[in-house]
C-alpha cells in the first residue's frame, strides 16, 4: 500500500467529500483520492475557493471539511480560508503536497 492510499483511507473515514486542486506536488495523493470508492473529489479552480467550499461543507454537514492541494503556493493559497475557519471554530483538514 502506498502512503497516498493510506491517507485516502483515513480521509474516507472522516468525510466522503474532498475539495481540491490538482498539482504536480500531490499527484500520487490526487490519484489515491480520485480512485477511492468512498470519496467524491470536487475539483475547484483555485485553492482559496477549495478551502472556502470545504468550510461551507463543514458548516452544513457538521463533518470535517477536507481540502487537497499541491505543495508550495498551493498550500499558502489556503491561508485565507483557514483563517476564516479558525475564527469560527470550523473543523478543516488541509493536505498540501
Amino acid at each position: 500500500m502506498r502512503v497516498a492510499q493510506f491517507v485516502a483511507n483515513y480521509v474516507a473515514s472522516i468525510s466522503p467529500r474532498v475539495y481540491g486542486v490538482c498539482g504536480a506536488g500531490a499527484m500520487h495523493l490526487n490519484d489515491a483520492l480520485a480512485t477511492h470508492p468512498g470519496i467524491n473529489v470536487i475539483s475547484m479552480q483555485h485553492e482559496q475557493a477549495a478551502t472556502m467550499a470545504a468550510e461551507c461543507d463543514a458548516r452544513v454537514t457538521g463533518e470535517i471539511g477536507v481540502v487537497s492541494v499541491t505543495a508550495g503556493p498551493g498550500g499558502s493559497n489556503t491561508v485565507t480560508g483557514l483563517a476564516c475557519a479558525y475564527v469560527d471554530s470550523i473543523p478543516l483538514l488541509v493536505i498540501a503536497g
